[in-house]
């Protein structure tokens, strides 16, 4: 079965019911039966974070006619968990397209060096965005801190959103890249799971991420409120993919090791380093240390 129709058989009605329960079924087997890892850290975080930065922001949406300090407060603290979180899902995108391309040391380079540079462009934007936010007294009673936002910096915000998207493009261009090595090397079910995943991403998460660039670019300073809320949509989605993918890509390998199929994978704790998709090639070196090494952990049951 070729891909494109093995990815249009996985979103008609009659899967979708199945594909939430068995996803449902994989993130209960990784989060509560699992070993603790590095790589279950962070989809933690990820995955659960993201309830943490929606609570942040709450006083600074929801609290009516607040001293024009404490939106001061509340608005440092929602930004603060926002930036941060936007290279938590950045790291976890990345550690998902090395654990693809079997660990290879000049992909973690790139990848390495992609996220080094999202996250300095992140924190100066975040530096930015809080200097030079204006406040002043709301016009209006009976509102939130969200209306005494006056100005925003255009530049700030263009760099929070333009520096992720570069990267999260840069990622699904090395991603397509393995797609095709994959495609030659005859795995089409790795090349259906990756290429759906990643037409996924593009279409929500990238996409997403660019319109919030255009309202950066294109909307007035003074109007904050939909840039902000397009942003805490834009965060939620990308929390809930980019784990998606992660599962998927664990789920194949499992599955992989129990079928016998062209793999490699160690039971017990899963070292994205070990990972090899091809019998051909031998596993990349253990027991180095790179900046992006993680661990998936299998199920604690060895």
């Amino acid at each position: 079965m070729s891909v494109l129709p093995e990815y249009v058989l996985s979103l008609s009605p009659l899967h979708v019911n199945s594909n939430y329960s068995v996803l449902l079924s994989r993130e209960i087997d990784f989060v509560w039966k699992s070993n603790w890892s590095w790589g279950k850290i962070i989809y933690v975080s990820n995955r659960y974070g993201i309830v943490l930065v929606q609570t942040a922001g709450i006083p600074y949406w929801m609290m009516l006619n607040p001293s024009l300090n404490s939106c001061k407060y509340f608005f440092r603290l929602n930004i603060w968990f926002t930036y941060g979180f936007v290279n938590i899902v950045a790291y976890v995108a990345g550690v998902r397209t090395y654990a693809l391309c079997s660990g290879k040391k000049g992909i973690k380079l790139l990848i390495t060096s992609m996220f080094i540079v999202q996250f300095m462009v992140v924190i100066s934007a975040f530096v930015l965005y809080e200097k030079l936010t204006k406040f002043a007294p709301s016009p209006f009673t009976g509102v939130s801190c969200l209306f005494t936002v006056t100005t925003t910096p255009r530049l700030g915000q263009i760099l929070a959103y333009s520096a992720p998207a570069i990267c999260e493009i840069g990622l699904c261009l090395i991603s397509t890249a393995r797609i095709v090595q994959l495609k030659r090397q005859g795995q089409s079910r790795l090349v259906a799971v990756v290429f759906r995943d990643n037409l996924v991403f593009i279409a929500v998460v990238t996409s997403s991420i660019l319109v919030n660039v255009f309202l950066a670019i294109f909307v007035p300073e003074d109007h904050s409120v939909l840039r902000s809320t397009f942003t805490n949509v834009t965060q939620v989605v990308g929390s809930v993919i980019c784990c998606r993918m992660l599962l998927h890509l664990r789920s194949y390998l499992q599955e992989t090791e129990i079928g016998g199929e062209n793999g490699h994978i160690v039971l017990g704790k899963v070292s994205l380093t070990t990972i090899n998709f091809s019998r051909n090639q031998p596993p990349p070196r253990t027991g180095t240390i790179v900046s992006l090494r993680t661990e998936i952990g299998s199920n604690s049951t060895e």
